[in-house]
């Protein structure tokens, strides 16, 4: 028996939370689903070919296409094996091959591993088509302060919030809310910045050009730099292990607002790649109908996995992949760019044999196998009147599991497909989507959520003897992208007694300040306002500025206990 992969298990990423265990039960389970023929239609299910069949069921009708050697597929054109006589290529080969390990670029902290997916030359992007969209609309603002200029410390500080937004399921809660000041809102929001500057920062924020000549070729061209340098950096920043899954990924899913979620069905999509272990997303590209030019791309399903495996081809990893891209003709030309594949096959693909069909009087846990030189095809019934074929190009064989009765074709599919749904289910458990009309905007929380799961795997590769909990990870990676943000705010006096108090472990006193305050035998107490201005001569033993009697701690001791610690002291 062959050994299994294992992926690591979302509940080590969610260990905290209860209830989303529930909803993470088991990803590569799967539930069953009907085939959509219609190749215009995107659609990538788990086992398709689940279908029911009746007693006078169309293939039931149909002449049989079998003989004593071999099956016959509908079109007549393949023959398979009954008997596997053929060593397979990926046996033949295996040999001249070394199993590419899973490998990730040295980081730091969290932060470090955030920006080597979002680095300086996209962040500096942002910034300059981000002050262009405010300069020109500053005219609309009565008063300059209200459309300053972003800076790079202010946008990293925006990604923060909304990454500690997500952390708090405030993700689809009114700004308003987060906000408030009644203490049902979260303070470390209203210390960053204002709810005005918040929304104000994610009406305006840009990506690239907004050059009209652009969209004439290209309709992603409002994020095409972002979309392409992130694509980069992942591929650049982790080596990705044997097995590797391709899927399709929805970006607005029940997750924005009703205009957006009505775009949807235009074909806004993402075409994924990511590891089957440990779910670092290396590669996707967006499926959108582009117009004539050079980046018309089509969405047929081979090429689709041909441009994304391709940073991959001539390195032995095995592929696997829905019944949408299955076909005898892709995993032939996978195999021969050293890529084996495994995924499920709809029963009216032309290379497919009718004994392979669903049949009601095929037994429960049965097994049918076809061989030929380079693929193995098996139809496995998992209940009565249903029936799974998949389609191979592994030396996977004709091995059946004793204990669950299923081929280890099925076994192997069951470990590896649900890598892209871990993804999916990663980023939905902590969103920093906001409800926008904008799908440039849609499309770019979409790629910070899976920015910020591939940062947590670069980190944690760097940490093997210890496993970080996503929630707190994200709490340390916002914080850190506030921190220069929080240190600059917390220079302005004029920020109410509050706000001032929690930015008071972000205030960076310089030595010269600290040489003056301590000169001064008597000054105002710095967290009283302006109307009281209550002056004092006591001091703050840790920050050393004055502060009335009304804010600091006391401690009564009495005469012998003070005795007592002096002559201890002495």
């Amino acid at each position: 028996m062959a050994s299994f992969i294992v992926p690591r298990p979302i509940s080590q990423f969610l260990d905290e939370i209860p209830d989303e265990k529930e909803i993470l039960k088991d990803v590569s389970s799967g539930e069953e689903n009907d085939f959509d023929p219609d190749p215009e239609t995107v659609s990538d299910c788990d086992y398709p070919s689940e279908q029911e069949a009746s007693s006078d069921s169309e293939d039931e009708n149909l002449e049989l296409g079998s003989y004593d050697e071999y099956f016959l597929s509908r079109d007549k054109s393949c023959k398979w094996e009954k008997q596997n006589h053929i060593q397979t290529l990926q046996e033949s080969n295996s040999a001249n091959f070394l199993k590419p390990e899973s490998s990730a670029i040295q980081v730091s902290s969290e932060i470090d591993a955030f920006l080597k997916l979002i680095d300086d030359k996209m962040l500096n992007s942002i910034v300059i088509n981000t002050n262009h969209k405010i300069n020109i609309k500053r005219n609309q603002y009565k008063r300059d302060r209200d459309a300053q200029n972003v800076t790079k410390n202010e946008l990293l500080a925006l990604f923060g919030l909304l990454f500690l937004i997500g952390v708090n399921k405030g993700n689809h809660t009114g700004a308003y809310e987060l906000w408030t000041t009644d203490g049902t809102g979260i303070a470390m929001l209203r210390a960053c910045m204002s709810n005005k500057r918040f929304s104000f920062l994610l009406r305006h924020l840009r990506f690239d050009d907004e050059k009209t000549s652009k969209r004439k070729i290209d309709k992603l061209s409002p994020i095409r730099f972002f979309l392409d340098s992130f694509i980069a950096n992942c591929k650049s920043s982790y080596t990705l292990g044997q097995f590797v899954t391709v899927k399709k990924l929805d970006i607005f899913q029940g997750q924005s607002s009703s205009l957006i979620r009505k775009k949807l069905a235009s074909g806004i999509k993402l075409f994924v790649m990511c590891d089957a272990l440990t779910y670092f997303t290396s590669n996707l590209e967006v499926c959108a109908k582009q117009p004539d030019g050079p980046y018309q791309l089509s969405n047929r399903p081979a090429d689709v996995v041909e441009r994304l495996v391709a940073p991959v081809e001539g390195s032995n990893r095995n592929l696997t992949i829905g019944s949408w891209y299955t076909s005898y003709s892709l995993a032939r030309a996978l195999l021969r760019k050293k890529i084996t594949s495994i995924g499920t096959v709809s029963k009216n693909k032309p290379e497919v044999p009718l004994e392979f069909s669903p049949n009601r009087k095929k037994a429960v846990g049965s097994s049918v196998f076809g061989f030929r030189e380079d693929a193995t095809m098996v139809s496995y019934v998992p209940k009565p009147n249903r029936s799974v074929i998949l389609l191979s190009t592994m030396n996977l064989a004709n091995i059946v599991d004793e204990k669950s009765k299923k081929p280890l074709i099925a076994l192997h599919y069951d470990m590896s497909k649900g890598a892209v749904d871990a993804v999916d289910m990663l980023c939905k458990a902590y969103f920093v989507d906001r409800d926008t009309s904008q799908w440039p905007l849609a499309l770019f929380f979409t790629l910070l959520n899976i920015a910020s799961v591939n940062a947590q795997i670069l980190y944690e590769s760097n940490r093997e003897d210890c496993r970080v909990i996503r929630k707190k990870f994200l709490k340390n990676l916002a914080l850190s992208l506030m921190k220069n943000h929080l240190s600059e705010r917390a220079k302005i006096l004029t920020l109410p007694t509050e706000i001032r108090a929690v930015l008071a472990k972000y205030r960076v006193e310089t030595v010269e300040k600290k040489e003056n305050l301590e000169s001064r035998k008597r000054g105002r107490c710095h967290l009283c306002t302006r109307t009281r201005n209550v002056c004092t001569t006591i001091r703050c033993r840790s920050c050393v500025r004055f502060t009335c009697r009304a804010h600091v701690e006391t401690t009564a001791v009495c005469f012998e206990c003070k005795y007592e610690k002096n002559d201890e002291d002495m």
